[in-house]
């Protein structure tokens, strides 16, 4: 589906022009901290079961090459579910994993200190 068209990055590597852009997953909801202490509850607009599963085996096998998800969605498993439904090998698909700067800092600052 990325018909033939792809880009060169500076690494060397090729992303496919177009891509599948993934969306969040079932029942994710997190609880976070402020570098004040203070507790936040993050609810995301959520897919139904297996929707972004479903979406990604049947992108890989009409052609797609790219698959494009962030951090904020937790859907890995469901991503890594249709990759393995659609028999498409991993040396074929592009991955692009975005990290939300924000939700990072906020989530990870506890953890990492």
């Amino acid at each position: 589906m990325s018909l033939g068209r792809k880009f060169k990055l500076n690494s060397g590597y090729e992303i496919p022009a177009i891509g599948l852009g993934t969306w969040v997953s079932p029942i994710q909801r997190r609880r976070c901290w402020t570098e004040t202490g203070a507790r936040i509850l993050i609810q995301l607009q959520l897919s139904k079961p297996h929707e972004v599963e479903d979406a990604v085996a049947h992108a890989l096998r009409v052609g797609y090459r790219h698959i494009d998800t962030a951090a904020v969605y937790q859907n890995e498993a469901e991503v890594g579910a249709g990759w393995k439904k659609s028999g498409v090998p991993r040396e074929e698909i592009f991955v692009s994993y975005s990290l939300a700067s924000l939700l990072y800092s906020i989530c990870m600052a506890r953890t990492l200190s």
